[in-house]
């Protein structure tokens, strides 16, 4: 009555040749309460129902003749109803005469006419009831992630992968990723292909061969909107917090080192606009964007990495102080850089002087710390001895060295200990020892994210651990640590010189002396030949 068509089981050879009228539907509302099984449902309620349904129907039907995208928001608010009142027939009928519409107008290049009808039904599902202007591309942005993820959690792989790829060609054809509010469904369709957020059951049974597509789409995904958002010259900054960590840890899973680097770049660079950013953050970020320029193999790249974290310490040992486990763990990064890159006699120089800070106090500030637990200081010395080996030797004379360590065997935090106990003194240290491969050297993170995600709060934020009373603003306005800084950041890094000979001498940067901290001008951070810095202005802002 309402279509003016019989469905295809109709079995009692009922002749529909008249048109609906309201006679009719008083007729089968009172047929439904007689033979219905639910007789919970008021008269007016099926009679609205009825009614209802034929308005819709009409308003698809006169669609028919207008532009895709009005007949497709008619479609899916006329599929929702008959969905919501099971009508399957007829939502069946329905998929497939607006799919072959839609098609005419918009091409679905899915693998097969059952994985296009897949994805056009997930665009229908996306629209529902709305009622405002539709944007296609967007749409598809949104239904592609809720589709391919549920068929993922019902563990129908080839089909998620099938209907991720079906739906990536037609959101490019759309150029929805050259539009801010598309960019994060196009990092969740590529992070679904990765397998991230996926049940590691589910992973588990996927295919060594679909496995390898999969990676593959996803890199492809990832490439696709990074290259949309460079033309169109988006504003990565404005993106929530929660989507750029993602964004990075997928960047990194996948190996993608010059995005990689692309993207913590633009991070670092708003560091001082970044109002909600705890110096936890900032430091995690520059930890990062030092990693990913690092593995970009080349030389230069290197190199840069290099003195981007000599200028991240100097920063964090002028605010927080040299001890500080923050600190302590760049320095610990900054050393791994040294010793993969070949220059044995920095990392000597570095683990040297944080040892002497241990012995004989950092700066004086109470707010800082001046020691340094057993386990920790026992690190350091590990790395001055791995450092020791690569060298084969040591960068001063060695009554130095046997110094340092006896000094620190005597302090009373470690004298009584057995670890310090059994600890030679390296005038014992045998150099003709193998360095270990892998002690000290630059580890590649397992995990990329610049926050874990279980610190990332439901509205975006970032779980931050108490800060120590007067660190936040803290200003280093004395010239406590010149001398030592000067031994902390020497050598030349980026163009050759005798790095690693022992009786070498550093023709490098000096802090108070005539060749201050610099950086190329182009690479744009904090320079150590600044003043001074505030923790809210310059990098810990």
């Amino acid at each position: 009555l309402i279509t003016g068509k019989a469905s295809g089981n109709n079995k009692h050879g009922v002749k529909l040749d008249k048109a609906a009228n309201t006679v009719c539907f008083v007729f089968l509302v009172a047929l439904e309460h007689a033979v219905g099984s639910s007789l919970s449902v008021g008269y007016s309620q099926v009679l609205a129902d009825y009614l209802t349904e034929s308005v819709l129907y009409e308003s698809y039907n006169r669609s028919l003749g207008s532009s895709a995208i009005v007949m497709i928001g008619h479609a899916a608010r006329l599929r929702n109803f008959l969905l919501r009142h099971e009508r399957h027939s007829q939502l069946e009928a329905l998929d497939h005469q607006s799919y072959d519409l839609f098609v005419k107008k918009w091409a679905i290049n899915g693998r097969s006419r059952e994985i296009g009808l897949l994805f056009y039904v997930s665009l229908l599902l996306q629209i529902g009831d709305t009622v405002r202007d539709l944007q296609i591309g967007n749409v598809a942005c949104l239904a592609s992630v809720t589709k391919v993820h549920s068929l993922l959690d019902s563990e129908q792989v080839q089909k998620a992968y099938e209907l991720a790829e079906c739906a990536y060609e037609f959101i490019n054809q759309q150029h929805s990723y050259h539009h801010l509010q598309n960019v994060p469904a196009g990092f969740k369709l590529s992070a679904l292909m990765a397998r991230r957020n996926v049940e590691p059951s589910i992973v588990a049974k996927i295919e060594p061969k679909l496995r390898e597509h999969m990676l593959e789409l996803s890199r492809n995904i990832i490439r696709g909107v990074l290259q949309a958002c460079k033309d169109s010259k988006i504003d990565f900054v404005r993106l929530k917090f929660k989507e750029l960590n993602e964004l990075v840890g997928l960047l990194g899973e996948q190996q993608n080192y010059a995005d990689l680097e692309w993207i913590l770049e633009l991070l670092w660079r708003s560091r001082e606009v970044q109002k909600t950013w705890k110096p936890a953050t900032i430091i995690a970020v520059g930890k990062r964007f030092v990693e990913a320029r690092y593995l970009n193999t080349s030389k230069e790249r290197r190199s840069a990495a290099i003195r981007l974290c000599e200028d991240i310490c100097y920063n964090m040992r002028r605010t927080w102080g040299s001890l500080d486990p923050k600190t302590l763990e760049i320095s610990d990064l900054l050393s791994r850089c040294y010793t993969s890159m070949g220059h044995y006699r920095e990392a000597q120089d570095l683990h040297e002087n944080i040892l002497r800070l241990v012995v004989e106090g950092d700066d004086g500030d109470d707010r800082t710390h001046d020691d340094m637990d057993s386990k920790t200081a026992l690190h350091q010395i590990t790395l001055l001895h791995q450092s020791f080996l690569r060298l084969k030797g040591w960068n001063k004379s060695l009554d130095v060295y046997v110094a340092l360590i006896r000094d620190l065997k005597n302090m009373p935090q470690y004298k009584n200990k057995k670890q310090w106990e059994q600890l030679n003194l390296p005038s014992e240290w045998d150099k003709k020892e193998t360095p270990s491969e892998t002690i000290g050297k630059f580890i590649t993170p397992a995990e990329w994210e610049f926050v874990h995600p279980k610190d990332v709060t439901k509205d975006g934020g970032v779980k931050e651990p108490p800060s120590r009373p007067g660190m936040g603003m803290k200003r280093a306005t004395s010239n406590w640590g010149l001398g030592l800084i000067h031994r902390f950041m020497h050598g030349d890094h980026g163009h050759g010189g005798n790095a690693n000979g022992v009786n070498g001498k550093s023709d490098g940067r000096r802090i108070g002396g005539k060749k201050p901290v610099t950086i190329d001008d182009e690479e744009g951070y904090e320079s150590a030949k600044e003043e001074v810095i505030h923790a809210h202005e310059g990098l810990l802002g």
